[in-house]
């Protein structure tokens, strides 16, 4: 069987064999390439003269073999780069949110395989996203660490004592566009405050049960009968600080609010800082978009409404702007005003 190509096929099967055979024996010492493939790949490089590409392929006859030349590797290395960076970034990402998931479910009884996975998901996505954006700006390797051996941060030296000031990134799962806060508060509040914090910076009203899951415990003022797990033990927010959970960089825990609608919120240790005597706490930094209506059916609920207010084609559509309200913004995010709402707290 004879296999043609035109001159265009044959120079981008170059830079399928080049990419191919450096993935390949790339790792691997020169005595240790895999002889097979090099053969492949020597075969088809002795075309190049016949195709008129010298000037990327040449024979070397003290070798008495086929070498790509600087020219050819300058043009296809572009290539290999961009995809040698997104591979780097997926790798580190999931290593990386693998560690963290083992750090926070050790030492726990009962394990929610769903809910791991889950997990793992969701931390692997907000390290793509941080890496994306920042790249490994804020990377930074702790030797002193056990398991937690990186941590996204922008200063490598760990802060003791007292007087410690926490910046969350706050996140509303299951919500796209995304709705997310960042603020700093101090680590001595207990988390019936942290609960008030959450509810000024996101617009809820506060009329529904919460609960924080941290570290494998619960934190809820929910009572033992309200629970479907009876092994589940329930601490008072009243009688627990962040402080307690000794919460480092890169620490993670959820505060869900509303247990009809479900609204999840992932809560991100970003940084630590000493406590600033001029400066008031809480304090929100940055965020996006408004908290959702409540009493809409959760996540889904609201992103239905969402595709309905920008539909007027829609037969609900008058209905719901009507009880919306004409003044309506899902994108407003109005940092002010959450700003004067927390110096109440």
């Amino acid at each position: 069987m004879e296999i043609k190509f035109t001159k265009e096929q044959y120079r981008k099967l170059l830079d399928i064999v080049y990419a191919g055979i450096t993935v390949i024996n790339g790792n691997r010492e020169i005595d240790q390439h895999l002889e097979e493939y090099e053969k492949i790949v020597q075969y088809l490089y002795s075309f190049a003269s016949q195709y008129g590409f010298d000037s990327l392929v040449y024979y070397n006859k003290d070798h008495k073999k086929y070498f790509t030349t600087q020219k050819f590797e300058e043009n296809i290395e572009k290539l290999m780069e961009e995809f040698e960076e997104k591979n780097f970034l997926e790798t580190l990402s999931l290593k990386l949110a693998q560690r963290d998931i083992a750090d926070e479910i050790e030492g726990q009884v009962q394990i929610d395989k769903e809910l791991v996975l889950q997990r793992l998901i969701e931390r692997q996505a907000r390290y793509k996203e941080e890496f994306q954006e920042n790249g490994l700006q804020h990377l930074r390797f702790n030797k002193k660490a056990h398991t937690k051996s990186f941590n996204l941060q922008d200063k490598s030296e760990k802060i003791e004592g007292e007087g410690r000031i926490l910046q969350l990134h706050i996140r509303l799962k299951d919500i796209n566009p995304i709705i997310w806060r960042r603020i700093l508060v101090k680590e001595e509040m207990n988390f019936y405050t942290f609960n008030q914090i959450i509810q000024k910076v996101m617009g809820w009203s506060g009329f529904q049960q919460y609960e924080f899951q941290i570290h494998g415990q619960c934190i809820s003022e929910q009572t033992q009968e309200d629970l479907w797990e009876e092994y589940t033990e329930i601490i008072s927010p009243k009688e627990k600080t962040l402080a307690e959970y000794f919460l480092q960089p890169n620490d993670f825990f959820t505060y869900t609010y509303d247990f009809g609608d479900n609204w999840v919120h992932e809560i991100l240790v970003e940084d630590i800082y000493e406590q600033e005597e001029k400066r008031k706490y809480p304090v929100c930094l940055d965020g996006e978009r408004r908290g959702p209506v409540e009493n809409i059916g959760g996540p889904w609920g609201y992103m239905e409404l969402l595709n309905i207010i920008e539909n007027p084609e829609d037969p609900q559509y008058q209905q719901v702007i009507e009880w919306l309200g004409q003044d309506f913004d899902p994108e407003q995010f109005d940092i002010n005003r959450i700003n004067k709402e927390l110096m109440e707290i």
